[in-house]
């Protein structure tokens, strides 16, 4: 504690200041000060604080070193404020035998503990630093750290011992082979961002029930982040990890709620029991969750087996697994023989394994949609939302029963090199829609089934659609015929071309490929204007990673013609339409020409790469080859050029895709700079 206030007020009673204003007698600054008492002089010796008046407080500059059991010490309760050094190379640095308060921003070390309370609660604010050979901080009755410094303990850093602990950490706290921070029986905790605790067993311990943990900084451990035996809470935006589990709960009913990382060498996070997880942040380590008994898990975030293994892991009973839009789940998903559900909410897509569910059930929630591939193992899947079931090259296989409600809609991606295939060893229960899904492409006239149910099909649809990827029309009736119960088919009458969501794209792309084609002629009259003799024998042009191998020939052309003393230049391009389509890029242009009688005749090589976007979430690449022919005459006063050909040869890539629809008027600019 600080001595400057009741010095200053000192001073202000012996020059007899009059109370300000109307302060009562009581708060004025002539009313005696409160009896403190400064310890202004080091020494080599314990210092016991048992009859010292009022609060205790060792001035910054002073040293307090025993070599005994003890350098501070008080019996009763106390309040202590450390801005020197107090050192114990054998003992303890302050032991508070009754409770009380020390307030740290110098420096304490002890051989044992650095600071101890044993007879009743205690409080301890740090921000200077507290190290010792055992527990930096041990409150044997419980009590609260609060700790903007560093607080070291070769066996553990803070512990709270038989009372409820609270700590709050901004700084660091750390342990060699136990824990940073052992909540015995339990408490609360904040590890702030930017605070790290740092265990040699545990990052936290937390014992007991009904603690709660709350870390946006980092929690580490060598065996485990945060070791819970209870029905305690962690709400972690940080980081937590550990080199066996980031969180293990060996106790009933933990709750885990992450919007940050959580990573173990072994799992992520492990349940005993009826755990509870909600995940929105990153969950990874070899298996990603293991959950025993009763657990519930609602994940909107990222699960991942680091190893290629099970991602979550359902054991020892039924558990509950929802996964929201948001979710990726990286590895496997398995029930061990539980009788566990899968529930499948909100939007996404799904490519795990699914495997030892046979008692157990998947549900895709009314509204939901979900595209899903891979094998399930499981006795039954209820779908009552939209399910797309696999993709053209990767089946969806059901190792069960499939039940489609009266809301459920079975989706069918067709495209002209095949369609999305459903296998189900067991039964089919049909009802609800069945839509079929065309990509953009031509078909021919033909069969396209996708169900192949074993155990037989039953039921029907009650409505088939077939229409295009954006829905924006059906085909026409006469090109389609529909068989569906027994053998699920779409039939083509004829030939039919499905056209892209977003063709104006297309139009775009040549509108760009035009204006970028103006801009390179226009760079070549210049050019051919030019009596320079510019080299650039020693530059090497890129084609840009998209070029490939046109491109690449480009470059190589256009290396030729700089040795040979042609020239080049680097081009960029930024051409936009008010609210249609926006186009960038770059690319280079390169040539040799000679004077040939009044003017000048050349041979020109570049390349052009464009990325558009419109307005309708289309988007197309185009790599653009140019070879060409321009020349220039000088006659007389007045200067002539032409370009003779632009253009004799262009070679354009274009790779479009789209959603909507646009319209374009363009114009745009090409930037050029002389290399």
């Amino acid at each position: 504690m600080s001595s400057e206030f009741p010095d200053v007020a000192r001073r202000l009673a012996k020059a007899g200041c009059a109370p300000l204003l109307a302060l009562p007698a009581a708060l004025s600054f002539n009313a005696p000060a409160p009896a403190q008492t400064v310890i202004g002089i080091s020494q080599n010796s314990a210092l016991l604080l048992d009859g010292l008046a009022g609060p205790v407080e060792i001035a910054s500059g002073v040293t307090i070193n025993a070599a005994g059991s003890v350098a501070v010490s008080a019996s009763l309760p106390t309040q202590l404020a450390n801005a020197g050094q107090v050192l114990d190379s054998a003992g303890i640095g302050i032991s508070l035998g009754g409770g009380g308060a020390v307030a740290n921003t110098g420096l304490v070390d002890g051989g044992s503990y650095g600071v101890r309370a044993i007879g009743a609660a205690a409080t301890v604010t740090n921000s200077g630093q507290i190290g010792a050979g055992y527990d930096g901080v041990s409150l044997n009755r419980g009590g609260a750290v609060t700790n903007a410094g560093s607080i070291f303990g070769a066996h553990i850093g803070v512990y709270t011992g038989n009372g409820l602990g609270v700590v709050q950490n901004s700084g660091t706290i750390s342990a060699r082979t136990g824990d940073a921070v052992s909540l015995y029986s339990g408490g609360s905790l904040t590890n702030t961002a930017g605070g790290e605790l740092l265990g040699g067993y545990s990052g936290v311990y937390a014992g007991g029930n009904g603690s709660s943990l709350t870390n946006a900084g980092l929690i580490s451990g060598p065996l485990f982040g945060v070791y819970l035996m209870g029905d305690s809470t962690i709400s972690n935006s940080g980081v937590i990890a550990g080199g066996t589990d980031g969180v293990i709960d060996i106790g009933q009913g933990g709750t885990i709620l992450n919007s940050g990382v959580i990573h173990g060498g072994q799992a992520g996070v492990q349940f005993a029991k009826d755990g509870r997880l909600e995940n929105t942040g990153t969950i990874t380590g070899l298996t990603g969750i293991v959950a025993n008994a009763g657990a519930v898990i609602d994940n909107a975030g990222t699960i991942t087996a680091t190893a290629g293994g099970n991602a979550i892991s359902l054991r020892g009973g039924a558990s509950s697994v929802t996964l929201e839009t948001g979710s990726v789940i990286n590895g496997s998903i398995a029930g061990n023989g539980t009788a566990s559900t899968i529930n499948l909410a909100g939007h996404g897509s799904l490519s795990s394994n699914i495997v030892g569910l046979q008692a157990g059930q998947i549900n895709i929630a009314q509204n939901a949609v979900w595209t899903a591939s891979g094998n399930w193992a499981v006795g039954q899947v209820v779908n009552a939302g939209t399910l797309t079931a696999g993709l053209v090259a990767t089946p969806l296989t059901i190792q069960g029963n499939y039940t489609q409600t009266s809301t459920g809609m079975l989706r069918v991606v067709v495209t002209p090199l095949g369609m999305s295939q459903l296998t189900v060893t067991g039964t089919a229960h049909l009802a609800g829609t069945l839509a079929y899904v065309l990509s953009p492409g031509t078909y021919q006239p033909g069969s396209y089934s996708f169900l192949n149910a074993v155990g037989g099909v039953s039921g029907d649809f009650s409505t088939v659609q077939v229409s295009s990827a954006a829905q924006h029309s059906r085909l026409p009736s006469s090109a389609v015929a529909l068989t569906t119960a027994q053998a699920l088919a779409l039939t083509l009458k004829r030939r039919v071309v499905v056209a892209p969501a977003d063709a104006v794209v297309f139009a775009d792309a040549e509108q760009v490929l035009a204006l970028a084609g103006a801009a390179s002629g226009q760079a070549l009259l210049a050019r051919a204007n030019s009596q320079s003799e510019t080299s650039c024998a020693t530059t090497q042009p890129m084609a840009g990673q998209q070029a490939g191998q046109a491109g690449s020939v480009a470059a190589a052309l256009a290396s030729g013609l700089c040795g040979m003393g042609g020239w080049m230049q680097a081009t960029g391009s930024d051409i936009s339409t008010d609210g249609a389509y926006d186009a960038r890029g770059g690319g280079f242009l390169a040539g040799l020409d000679r004077a040939a009688g009044p003017g000048r005749l050349g041979v020109s090589v570049g390349y052009d790469a464009l990325n558009l976007k419109d307005a309708a979430g289309g988007k197309a690449f185009l790599g653009t080859v140019r070879f060409g022919l321009y020349g220039g005459l000088n006659w007389g006063p007045a200067a002539l050029s032409a370009e003779l050909m632009d253009g004799l040869v262009t070679t354009t890539t274009t790779r479009a895709t789209g959603a909507g629809s646009a319209a374009a008027n363009g114009h745009g600019n090409v930037l050029s700079a002389a290399l």
